[in-house]
């Protein structure tokens, strides 16, 4: 669970919140992909940040500015992605984080949101989906009535996704 590179109003960010600064967003993708360098890549094949290819596999979750992390650094790593979890995300710009993905297109792709969030409105999820499935795609999109929040139903729906990937990699 890394921290953003970014401190607003005293907690850690992804990126500016009021802006949604693409720049932010590259920058925070870029940190992203060092850790994941570090935790499935051997120590010896650390030099070339974002570009393992014989790798540990990586599932990539986030929630809110993690959730658009998620997104944005999983489908654009070129390395052993075998997930991404999105709860109350969004993809702000999928003419750039899908302009040259490097994620599989069967790569299970789950988008939670939550049908009263006043921060991540259900559209945006809708949103997202859409752009994925031009992408070529296929997320499974699951909306429930709840905020912006992680609730326990939520953590055993995303359970129950991690156990049916974790299965088809054994």
């Amino acid at each position: 669970l890394p921290d953003g590179p970014f401190r607003a109003s005293g907690a850690y960010a992804w990126y500016d919140r009021f802006t949604h600064s693409r720049k932010d967003i590259e920058t925070s993708r870029d940190c992203l992909f060092e850790v994941m360098d570090r935790y499935s890549k051997e120590p010896s094949d650390l030099s070339r940040p974002g570009s393992a290819k014989d790798s540990r596999p990586v599932i990539l979750i986030g929630f809110s500015q993690g959730a658009v992390m998620a997104l944005e650094a999983g489908l654009n790593y070129d390395g052993n992605v075998k997930a991404i979890v999105s709860l109350s995300g969004y993809i702000g710009e999928p003419e750039k984080t899908l302009a040259h993905p490097k994620a599989n297109k069967k790569i299970p792709i789950f988008l939670m949101q939550g049908t009263e969030d006043p921060v991540v409105q259900e559209e945006m999820g809708l949103s997202t989906a859409k752009a994925l499935r031009k992408a070529g795609y296929h997320p499974f999109i699951k909306n429930i009535p709840m905020g912006h929040k992680i609730t326990d139903a939520e953590i055993g729906e995303v359970s129950k996704f991690l156990k049916e990937v974790l299965a088809l990699y054994p």
